[in-house]
């Protein structure tokens, strides 16, 4: 297998669900990017949105995935794609890209507390979720539809 395993998706595409789920079947660490930036920052997410705005946010979310050096599996936010500099860091790493449909994802995040769910209207969010997918697609190694835990162990398996 190999030691570094990236987990992307949008968000609610239950990317640290399914990295929890892996690292405990696998026995290997689990991080999740978010939770890396809070301990890092000492602040929540919604809270370093809030009062530090989404471009410091972005600028930190991508200072610390090229800096983080870990073994394991990592769980990525969801905009961790739309910075040119992470997908260029993204490209030759294994990536999995959790490809989970649009109607599954707006039931999960609806009612959170997420930044851009309460910043956005539905109309917006679709055409966000439309929009990352080309960056998804395009630094993906393997996808995986609507959190097929099967086939994604399959994949870990093979690596």
């Amino acid at each position: 297998m190999k030691n570094k395993i990236y987990l992307i998706g949008f968000m609610g595409a239950g990317k640290t669900t399914a990295g929890k789920y892996l690292a405990k079947s696998f026995n290997i660490p689990f991080y999740d990017l978010d939770v890396i930036i809070e301990r890092h920052l000492n602040l929540t997410i919604p809270e370093i949105f809030s009062q530090k705005g989404e471009d410091y946010f972005r600028k930190i979310e991508s200072k610390l995935l090229h800096e983080h050096n870990f073994s394991g599996i990592m769980a990525c936010g969801g905009g961790v794609i739309e910075s040119f500099g992470n997908r260029e860091f993204l490209k030759d790493k294994t990536v999995i890209w959790l490809d989970t449909d649009w109607n599954i994802i707006i039931k999960r995040i609806k009612d959170t507390s997420r930044p851009l769910v309460n910043k956005l209207s539905e109309k917006e969010l679709y055409a966000l979720y439309r929009k990352r997918r080309k960056f998804y697609a395009e630094v993906a190694k393997f996808v995986i539809k609507d959190n097929d835990y099967n086939e994604l162990k399959k994949i870990i398996i093979s690596l």
